[in-house]
């Protein structure tokens, strides 16, 4: 929704919301709620007579001390949660962005910006304002032992939850190592643990409703001695955070060396009880991290590998050097030698209790730290000594080599540059750069110490780096980086206007061979469009990085490409422009070169995809041409509508022959919005009732010099909300475009009163966002009981796509709001619903229960 819509439709909700005042409050007041302590909750702010929550992403850094001010507390206390940790927003939202600075000691002190915007209610701002401290800093809650339940850490005064959420930072292994941790912080040394899986946890230990996300993404390596040794993010950083994934353990004793952590250039370790063993009495998962010098790989062995003759794959080893997925596993099979893509490597041993699981032994060594590019259509590479921007390793030999389409040519930049200082009258570690892809290639130059070497072009299209470094260290080299580029040549170009016509590549049919691209620019008149049919195209090497690259607009305006290869012919691109380009492109080495022949021709066809725009006929403001028959097609996102608006108008009027034709959707297959127009009036403007527009021109075989054709211009707008307020004794009321799916970030508020009785509210259709186990998702539908929308007076909280059951007021008013605040699925296409007055005898009892 665009910022103007917005306004008008907040503009609409805050008229709406406006009752009478709860006693006692004043506008700007704020309070804390849903918090287990005074000073620690769901920030709200008192606004048009009702309390509103705030949004987390809609508050600056000093909105929480301020809050903590305002409610008589410290600033320096005042600390920010987010994702719902105190609960989602029960009611409505401050739709407001929030700008506090450092002297700010109340909210009406701050700035309020003009724009309003949707907020996710999980994205509710928490704020804490305490100082105290406590002794105790981890502690297991809601278990059935002292050894099981949810994991609580104090900090910042206030006890909260660890969330459990996984990204490509922190997933099984780091789970695992993190379990252990708690229970060794909470138990001592001979105890470690394991996650209880997401789907067990509310079960065995319920969801917390209200409390703070302390901290997130929490990344242990198995030789700190707490959790607050780890690395982490803040609950409040990351808004993926919610009670549902709070972290939960079981904590029992594990044998020693279960997790650790081993930082060092070469090394080994092996399985608890090696090699006899260690005899399991719990389902236990050890797991290792191991990291080599910084810019390093890993070669990774393992000799020995012995599942004690188990029948089924209980127990297993899984070794990783990313954390998002294994890299091998085995059942009690050798793995081969492994080379890790990164400076670290997991090793993660699964154990079935009952069993003595699987042992093994495992060594590393550094691997070579070689690279050779792949990739001939790559033109960018960034190469970085290794460990950089600290010390590189001592004792390296690195060859790098890069290749590039043989057209181009190579320039090495370099961005910085620092290795050990000359000695003995020569270079102990320094970087040579060949010009070709050997050493017995020309030498570009040797190059050590601090001095930023200059830019260098090659003579090729491959280039060779090799860096040495010896065996001593220099704490202050911190090695170089460098781009290495391959520059393409200015291409040969032609440009054709014509209205059709044939393309061939250069000495057609021989092959062209030429190191040089070559482009073909088809430009035409503004009105036209260019089909292109490829009648022959062959390579002498049959592989995809040889290729006709065409550029063409698709049939939502935006501009794309395609590309033919090895031998395909027939083909036939339609762009919805007047442009298209045809690029020739010879990257393969081994090439003797492509050949092609096609044709264009011209139709007179756009397409329009941005939100405003204008459409006028061939030539315009000259007379359109005779015998043209053309189209035009308006797309704009879900949920918008089209404003079609003449500007000058003047067709042939005899019989109509001459005349434009306006269709409400996507093709001339849907409904007309209005007879076929001609002469010279100006036609009415017309709205879509959908997200397109087709319209078609044609003229005949006659000329009038009078006939100019048409301009005209085209607006795109949310669909908004038909009414704010319905006053009758009974009503309709749907979301914006029903059937059609409701535009994202769409805030409509309808608040129905009846002259007398009370409203009976039906919903005869209903899919509004998407709903979860525990909450709603993209959007939802809340009614309210009266005219005002405080939290207190919520009778339900809707989403998915549901049987809604009647829905009835205590008194003569009911409020709707609709709120659109992420993506939904295809399915979500809003709702229709009616009211009606119904007699007070009905009473209230019907919906006490629900509030209930």
């Amino acid at each position: 929704m665009g910022t103007t819509n917005r306004q008008i439709l907040f503009s609409a909700f805050f008229l709406v919301v406006v009752s009478c005042p709860v006693s006692g409050q004043t506008e700007g007041d704020v309070r804390l709620k849903d918090g287990p302590n005074a000073y620690e909750g769901r920030p709200e702010i008192f606004h048009d007579g009702v309390w509103l929550s705030l949004c987390y992403t809609f508050s600056n850094y000093y909105v929480p001390g301020t809050i903590c001010k305002q409610l008589g507390y410290q600033s320096q206390a005042a600390v920010s949660y987010v994702s719902s940790s105190y609960g989602k927003a029960p009611g409505e939202i401050f739709g407001q962005y929030i700008r506090c600075t450092s002297s700010s000691t109340n909210v009406s002190q701050c700035s309020m910006t003009d724009r309003q915007d949707n907020c996710d209610p999980r994205y509710t701002l928490g704020v804490s304002c305490n100082t105290t401290n406590s002794a105790t800093k981890i502690r297991l809650k809601g278990g059935s032992t002292q050894y099981e339940g949810r994991i609580e850490i104090f900090e910042n005064g206030v006890w909260g939850t660890v969330c459990r959420n996984y990204h490509r930072h922190t997933t099984y292994i780091h789970r695992d190592i993190n379990a252990h941790i708690a229970c060794r912080e909470l138990f001592g040394s001979g105890y470690g643990g394991t996650y209880y899986p997401t789907h067990e946890t509310p079960d065995r230990f319920g969801i917390l409703q209200s409390g703070a996300i302390q901290r997130g993404h929490v990344r242990c390596k198995g030789n700190e001695d707490s959790l607050f040794d780890c690395i982490f993010s803040r609950g409040g950083v990351d808004i993926s955070c919610y009670h549902e994934m709070d972290a939960t353990v079981k904590c029992f004793p594990v044998p020693d060396g279960c997790v650790g952590s081993y930082m060092s250039v070469t090394g080994s370790l092996t399985s608890p009880g090696y090699p006899a063993g260690h005899n399991f009495t719990e389902d236990t998962v050890c797991a290792w991290f191991i990291q080599t010098a910084s810019g390093r790989t890993l070669n990774m062995s393992f000799p020995d590998i012995d599942a004690h003759n188990q029948s089924d794959s209980s127990s297993y080893l899984q070794v990783s050097d990313r954390t998002y997925y294994y890299w091998r596993t085995s059942y009690g099979s050798l793995l081969p030698n492994l080379v890790s893509a990164t400076s670290y490597a997991f090793i993660r041993q699964t154990n079935k209790g009952g069993t003595f699981g699987i042992d093994f032994a495992a060594s590393w060594t550094p691997a070579s730290c070689d690279y050779s590019s792949n990739n001939l259509w790559t033109t960018q590479y960034t190469l970085r000594s290794p460990g950089y921007s600290g010390v590189y390793p001592t004792g390296l030999d690195c060859f790098y080599l890069y290749r590039f389409r043989k057209q181009l040519s190579v320039v090495v930049t370099f961005n910085a540059f620092h290795l050990d200082d000359e000695s003995n009258g020569g270079c102990q570690d320094y970087l040579e750069i060949f010009d070709g892809h050997t050493v017995s290639n020309h030498t570009v130059g040797r190059f050590c110490n601090n001095t930023r070497p200059p830019t260098l072009t090659m003579s090729q299209h491959t280039v060779l780096l090799h860096f040495h470094s010896d065996d001593t260290i220099d704490s202050t080299s911190q090695g170089f980086y460098i781009s290495v580029s391959g520059v393409e040549p200015v291409p040969l170009e032609q440009n054709l206007n014509a209205s059709s016509g044939l393309v061939t590549s250069p000495g057609y049919p021989a092959l062209y061979a030429n190191e040089t691209d070559y482009k073909w620019n088809i430009v035409l008149l503004p009105y036209q469009s260019v089909t292109l049919n490829v009648s022959h195209y062959t390579s002498s090497f049959c592989s995809w990085n040889e290729k006709l690259l065409v550029y063409y607009t698709d049939h939502r305006g935006s501009s794309t490409y395609t590309y033919l290869y090895c031998g395909r012919t027939g083909a036939i691109v339609v762009s919805y422009s007047n442009r298209m380009q045809l690029w020739l492109q010879a990257v393969s080495e081994v090439s003797n070169g492509q050949a092609f022949q096609a044709m264009w021709k011209t139709e007179c066809r756009r397409s329009f995809s941005s939100a405003s725009g204008t459409i006028m006929s061939p030539d315009s403001p000259n007379a359109y041409p005779t015998n043209q028959d053309c189209s035009y097609l308006i797309t704009r996102d879900t949920g918008y509508y089209i404003n079609l608006t003449f500007t000058s108008f003047a067709l042939d009027s005899d019989l109509c022959n001459d005349y434009v034709q306006i269709f409400d959707g996507s093709s001339n297959s849907f409904p007309l919005l209005t007879s076929p127009l001609c002469g010279s009036s100006l036609p009415p403007v017309l709205l879509s009732t959908s997200n397109s527009l087709w319209i078609e021109f044609h003229s005949d075989g006659t000329t009038d010099p009078s006939s100019t054709g048409f301009v005209a211009t085209y607006t795109s707008h949310i669909k908004e909300c038909k009414s704010t307020t319905l006053t009758s004794i009974d009503g309709f009321l749907a979301s914006p475009g029903y059937p059609v799916q409701y535009a994202r970030f769409t805030y409509c508020v309808w608040t129905i009163t009846v002259p007398f009785g009370i409203v009976e509210l039906t919903f005869q259709d209903f899919a509004v966002g998407q709903k979860s186990t525990y909450d709603c998702y993209g959007a939802q539908v809340r009614v309210y009981d009266g005219e005002n929308v405080d939290a207190s007076t919520v009778i339900e909280t809707l989403c998915g796509a549901v049987a809604v059951p009647k829905i009835i007021s205590t008194g003569r008013s009911l409020t709707v709001v609709l709120n659109s605040y992420g993506s939904s699925s295809t399915s979500a296409i809003g709702f229709q619903a009616s009211y009606k007055s119904i007699s007070s005898k009905y009473n209230t009892e019907f919906n006490q229960e629900l509030l209930e």
